[in-house]
């Protein structure tokens, strides 16, 4: 086993795990198969898919048909490993609506720290 990124070639959708390569293509695959291509294209925009459906839905889908026995629980996990660009503006924009309300907002030097 060991750390995969996967890639797809329009969509990078990192998901990092201690899984086989193998199961990585596979994941790929069901991707291309499963998501709208105007999702792929370009995931913020030009799709509703993630207004009608929410993503752990979308990723408890993708792990069952592939065999990967992922717990929710652990989704946590494949967000630590996301790049900024790669979360949604407006999760942004809520995470930092809480910060403030529970005044823990980070500096903008730690904003620039984030993952990019």
């Amino acid at each position: 086993m060991i750390y995969t990124n996967i890639q797809h070639s329009t969509l990078k959708v990192t998901v990092w795990a201690i899984i086989p390569i193998e199961m990585a293509e596979k994941i790929s695959e069901d991707l291309q198969e499963h998501l709208p291509r105007a999702f792929l294209r370009n995931p913020f925009q030009g799709s509703d898919l993630l207004i009608s459906t929410k993503g752990k839905t979308i990723l408890n889908n993708m792990f069952q048909r592939v065999g990967l026995n992922v717990a929710e629980r652990d989704y946590f996990q494949l967000a630590s490993q996301m790049n900024k660009d790669e979360i949604h503006p407006e999760v942004i924009e809520k995470l930092d609506m809480i910060a403030d309300h529970f005044s823990i907002s980070p500096s903008n030097k730690e904003r620039r720290n984030i993952r990019s």
